[in-house]
């Protein structure tokens, strides 16, 4: 006998609500594990070792060194998804400076990141390139989404 919908209404969408609401015991869809920032970083280093930044100087190169960045930063991105396809929001930051000379603008640049996640599951990897005319910095940040 089918059921009308005035009598099933309520009792279906209490059930519906109590199988969705979040339950700490039941298994989640994703599990609960920290994004493996150790097998990014070989990558990051490889990226930096590459002859365009290493060879760079600041005056010939600046240009291409930006466009290399923005590739950088997509190639990047692409690894993180290959690592780990789901379950994470990614954000890579590629930055490219002129590194200063003399004792005035040596060392003058500062960062930082300041965060607020579970570092049971959320990961920062960074790897940084210096010669005497550029600093290239690459910034991994993997967060844990939670549906």
């Amino acid at each position: 006998m089918p059921l009308s919908s005035s009598s099933s209404s309520p009792r279906t969408r209490s059930r519906a609500s109590s199988n969705m609401a979040a339950s700490p015991t039941r298994a989640s869809p994703h599990p609960q594990r920290a994004f493996n920032g150790e097998l990014l970083r070989p990558y990051l280093k490889r990226l930096l070792e590459a002859p365009i930044i290493t060879g760079a100087v600041w005056d010939r190169d600046a240009q291409a060194l930006g466009m290399r960045a923005k590739d950088m930063a997509a190639e990047v991105k692409r690894r993180m998804v290959d690592i780990e396809p789901a379950g994470y929001k990614y954000l890579c930051h590629v930055s490219v400076t002129e590194r200063g000379q003399g004792s005035a603008s040596a060392g003058a640049g500062r960062a930082f990141l300041s965060t607020y996640w579970d570092a049971s599951s959320d990961v920062c990897v960074s790897e940084v390139f210096q010669n005497d005319s550029v600093v290239v910095t690459i910034l991994a940040v993997a967060i844990r989404i939670l549906y």
